[in-house]
């Protein structure tokens, strides 16, 4: 029989645990390199697969009887023997990627309709737009007009930068054919950056993180929850998910002038993970997860995992920010592989599962503590990927380069 401190079993166990971490480190970069690859595969897919065939569009959603090109982006529809209509379209930028419209103009050169030929918007806000006749007040506009947001045209609250992006595309599609039907120009005013109390609010309550990162105060900590809450979550509606980083690795950013307060957050975050290796949004900043520290402090329960179960479920983070994007690639809609229940919480919009995800997410952590920034959240992950995988081995890398460098001129 072994005597208690027995360095043979000792070794053997070290030895046991040595290979059990080697195979684990094997599986995780099998598993990184697989998705990596598909996720590749998927992008490439999604932009060659979703190509606009604008004939048969316009012919199936306007009941024309021809439709016939006349140069790009103006196509002239035949809705009856005697009624011929011009129908000129445009590009923009989203808040969930690029969008194009359809202006149909009247023979006065005023508008007749507004028609949606793509867009990657997120349905909450697309549906806010629809339900609320957002597009229904541009008919009867002429094609001079000026388009100014909540001048001549009124923005969705909540659905903000999505008002903006096809506002802006709209005034595009009109100011285009009135400059190549009348040779008018210069009707589109510059744009310029508006910084204000929105932009000014998100930037301290960024820099606010980053200092609690150097200086822990309890109070502070807990009012900067409660602030996010109300800025970022009620307020602003600008929570981060898993589609604005799909928009970003897509290509797909609105316009800086129109949204900076976007750029702030989502831009900010990425570049202090990179640059600084901090999570500046999760566990801080995160409106949703001030919701469940809210939940988690009343209950005063907090249930542990079993330490397999809590690994297991660990890795569940990992699947579903892969499936996210994933589906998002594929289709080359960001927002299609969201499942986060944000839009339930804070505007009471959500779609499908995601009014199922909320109250059970919401149940959850009066038990649980930061049950799906733990166990869910597929930003958290994305973020932690950054900084462990891409941005951690680059620093690594850098360092032993350096002592190299030092190392042969100690040498020389």
């Amino acid at each position: 029989m072994c005597p208690v401190n027995c360095k043979g079993c000792d070794i053997a166990a070290q030895s046991k645990r040595d290979i059990a971490k080697k195979k684990e480190d094997r599986l995780k970069s099998f598993l990184l390199w697989f998705g990596v690859l598909t996720l590749f595969g998927a992008y490439i897919y999604g932009k060659v697969a979703h190509q606009i065939d604008y004939e048969h569009f316009f012919e199936k959603n306007l009941q024309t009887s021809s439709v016939t090109e006349l140069r790009d982006n103006v196509f002239d529809l035949s809705m009856s023997d005697t009624l011929k209509l011009k129908i000129q379209t445009a590009k923009n930028q989203g808040y969930g990627g690029p969008l194009e419209v359809g202006v149909v103009i009247n023979r006065d050169s005023t508008i007749l309709d507004v028609i949606v030929v793509e867009e990657k918007e997120t349905r909450s806000f697309l549906n806010k737009l629809v339900q609320q006749d957002f597009f229904e007040q541009y008919k009867g506009k002429s094609v001079l007009s000026s388009f100014v947001i909540n001048a001549d045209v009124d923005a969705i609250s909540g659905a903000t930068v999505s008002s903006i992006g096809f506002n802006s595309a709209i005034k595009d599609a009109a100011h285009d054919y009135a400059k190549h039907t009348y040779n008018i120009s210069g009707l589109a005013e510059i744009p310029e950056f508006n910084f204000g109390t929105s932009e000014a609010a998100v930037l301290g309550l960024m820099i606010w993180s980053i200092a609690l990162y150097y200086k822990r105060i309890k109070w502070l900590q807990y009012a900067m929850h409660l602030f996010s809450l109300v800025l970022i979550g009620f307020y602003l509606n600008l929570s981060l998910s898993i589609t604005n980083f799909g928009s970003v690795l897509q290509g797909y950013f609105p316009q800086i002038h129109d949204y900076l307060v976007w750029y702030i957050l989502v831009i900010g975050v990425l570049l202090v993970a990179i640059v600084f290796g901090k999570n500046i949004y999760c566990y801080r900043i995160c409106p949703f997860y001030a919701i469940q520290w809210l939940a988690n402090k009343i209950s005063g329960i907090n249930l542990k995992l079993h330490s397999k179960q809590g690994k297991i479920a660990k890795y569940i983070t990992g699947v579903l920010l892969w499936l996210s994007l994933l589906v998002g690639f594929l289709t080359a809609t960001p927002s299609s592989g969201s499942f986060e229940p944000f839009a339930t919480a804070f505007s009471f919009d959500g779609e499908g599962i995601q009014w199922f995800i909320f109250p059970a997410i919401f149940f959850s952590a009066f038990f649980i503590k930061d049950v799906f920034c733990r166990y869910y959240c597929p930003v958290g992950s994305f973020l932690k990927f950054l900084i462990i995988r891409i941005r951690k081995p680059i620093i690594n890398q850098f360092k032993l380069w350096r002592n190299e460098r030092k190392g042969r001129q100690v040498i020389s």
